[in-house]
């Protein structure tokens, strides 16, 4: 099985950065778990990107989203949103737990 490549897109880097920027100001430590948290998500993708399923909300897209999910130590779940697009995985954005379901509108063309 060959790896995948893993790319984050614009739109995901910033929910990255939002998110990491408000667990830094409540514990440093903890954006730092959070980030090595994603990184493991992340070489899961590269591992095997299609056994995660498709995403629960009905977007309309032309192309399948699936997610992955990821936990902080403390159990919180977030979610990454992604495409498979040959060899490659596109993190479309990344949510944190309680977020409104994702739309159409918040996936931009891969």
């Amino acid at each position: 099985m060959n790896a995948y490549r893993v790319v984050v897109l614009r739109s995901a880097e910033r929910d990255v950065d939002s998110i990491i920027a408000w667990l830094a100001k409540r514990s440093p430590l903890g954006a730092q778990h959070w980030a090595e948290a994603l990184e493991i998500a992340k070489q899961r993708l590269r591992d095997d990107p299609e056994r995660f399923p498709l995403i629960f909300e009905r977007v309309r897209v032309s192309y399948p989203v699936r997610d992955i999910l990821f936990k902080t130590r403390k159990g919180k779940k977030y979610r990454a949103i992604f495409t498979i697009i040959g060899d490659e995985v596109r993190i479309l954005r990344v949510r944190r737990p309680a977020q409104r379901p994702i739309r159409g509108r918040d996936l931009f063309k891969p």
